[in-house]
């Protein structure tokens, strides 16, 4: 089997796969360890794509691993800091960079920082070119728009949004799909300017342990 990168999840029955059936779907999922969430969503989401595409090469990872180790640190440290102990600066921060005016000063120097930290990941997608990219946090959603924008990365870009409210880094115009957890985030989205037939309401990814059970 192909051996796996570190920190990577690899399928590997992708590469016994007989000649004459269709290349298997490469997968790439981002998160970022800002609280849990955004990693318990990837790693649902992995769950599901490889129990459903079982010939799938799935790889599931933490977007801080392709940072400087002083972002690596800091982000979530930052993150943990504002929201349990200055809850309200981190409102009004998220306030002020989720205003439509200030987002839109604000966008073009964002994603220039957000892909000059992340070199390392811009480069491991435009040397892989997955078929799929699946982000459950907007930082490599926005990398990874901006792989497709600058670079003609065709992988097929899908932002799952796990906030119920998303502030407007989510709604990155070069995704391809965009999955929100209710109708209600739905309509913000619209609102916002996200075009209706790429928004999925498909729910919050869990892993299938926390479903419910079935009646018999």
């Amino acid at each position: 089997s192909r051996p796996s990168s570190p920190g990577i999840t690899t399928s590997s029955a992708a590469w016994s796969r007989p000649r004459n059936l269709p290349p298997p779907i490469r997968s790439f999922i981002s998160y970022v360890t800002a609280g849990s969430g955004h990693r318990r969503a990837a790693e649902a989401v992995a769950d599901a794509v490889q129990q459903r595409l079982p010939g799938a090469t799935v790889w599931c990872q933490d977007f801080l691993a392709d940072v400087p180790w002083w972002l690596r640190r800091a982000y979530p440290w930052t993150y943990e800091v504002l929201v349990r102990r200055v809850p309200a600066g981190w409102g009004v921060l998220y306030g002020l960079f989720d205003n439509t005016a200030i987002f839109r000063l604000a966008q073009p120097l964002r994603r220039w920082w957000n892909c000059l930290v992340s070199r390392r990941f811009l480069h491991r997608l435009v040397r892989e070119r997955p078929d799929l990219l699946i982000a459950t946090h907007f930082f490599p959603a926005d990398v990874a728009a901006a792989a497709k924008r600058t670079h003609g990365l065709p992988t097929r870009l899908v932002v799952v949004i796990t906030d119920l409210f998303p502030h407007r880094f989510w709604l990155v115009p070069e995704a391809d799909a965009v999955v929100v957890g209710s109708e209600h985030t739905k309509a913000i989205c619209q609102q916002r300017g996200a075009d209706a037939a790429r928004l999925h309401v498909l729910g919050t990814p869990i892993q299938e342990r926390f479903y419910p059970p079935q009646n018999r």
